[in-house]
């Protein structure tokens, strides 16, 4: 048997707590994975514990846990009110659960760039359109950023796409 197949039939109980690593640019701290109960220690006895039945196949799998869709609704409302600490603290709860949420990136990068650190917004709003490629505002808020920051070409290419994601837009 494999080092990869031994660890896939051990429990999940027997596996510690794995510390997440915040993305480069955002500043999480201490953020961790719910503790998993100890395992016993070495040498105790412990009843072999039964893996959890497999869906049959072709059975639909459970929808992901997403948390309440209003977490970013409110993220964007305080940061329109300009509580800007409160709206990161937001989007940053939605992305522990949602990791790929474009959009919270986006609020973030906004967040960054009226904050006076381009650089980190520029890294939030390229996540967001890796992650949304069509994003308009993050299109436009890059190009603006790229500009600012003396890249005209680059800028110039950002605009353009951002102008195709419009046009793309519009009904017909």
């Amino acid at each position: 048997m494999r080092q990869g197949q031994a660890q896939a039939a051990l429990p999940a109980a027997a596996v510690a707590p794995v510390p997440v690593a915040p993305p480069p640019s955002l500043p999480l701290r201490g953020a961790t994975l719910a503790p998993q109960p100890h395992a016993a220690a070495p040498g105790a006895a412990s009843a072999p514990r039964a893996l959890p039945a497999m869906p049959a196949a072709g059975a639909a799998a459970p929808p992901p846990m997403r948390p309440a869709a209003d977490s970013l609704a409110e993220a964007r409302r305080l940061a329109d009110q300009g509580r800007v600490d409160e709206a990161a603290a937001a989007c940053q709860r939605w992305l522990a659960s949602v990791p790929d949420s474009a959009e919270a990136y986006f609020i973030l990068g906004l967040l960054s760039e009226i904050g006076q650190q381009p650089a980190q917004a520029q890294a939030l709003l390229k996540r967001c359109l890796y992650l949304q490629p069509d994003h308009y505002e993050a299109l436009c808020h890059l190009a603006l950023l790229t500009e600012q920051g003396g890249d005209p070409s680059a800028a110039a290419t950002l605009k353009a796409r951002a102008a195709r994601v419009y046009q793309r837009q519009q009904p017909h």
